[in-house]
This record gives C-alpha cells, structure tokens and sequence, in this order.
C-alpha cells in the first residue's frame, strides 16, 4: 500500500497501469485454483499465493 501510495504521487498514469496488471495477475491465480483446486496440493496453493504477493510487491 506504501509503494502504491507513492507511485501515485509520482505518475497517476502509471499506477492505473500498474493495479490493471495487479488486478489481472489475481484474477488469473483465481482462475487457475479454482480449476485445479481438486489437484493442487496445499503447500502449492500456498506457493501461488506467495508467489502473486511478490508479483504485487515488485
């Protein structure tokens, strides 16, 4: 939320672009557990998590 906060006062422009790219990534991790959420394993569900919030982060 800080990094968001401070790109916004940055370039506005850029962080429309930058939540859009957000927004996609986590609809498309949703998509992906719900369809395979009978074959992935927890841990892996965790992983993917953890995975979209560095995607989030960077």
């Amino acid at each position: 939320m800080l990094i968001l906060s401070y790109s916004i006062i940055i370039n506005q422009c850029d962080v429309i672009l930058y939540a859009d790219q957000m927004v996609q990534s986590f609809i498309i991790t949703l998509v992906y557990l719900y369809l395979y959420k009978d074959r992935i394993v927890f841990k892996t569900s965790v992983n993917s998590w953890n995975y979209l919030l560095l995607l989030t982060l960077a």
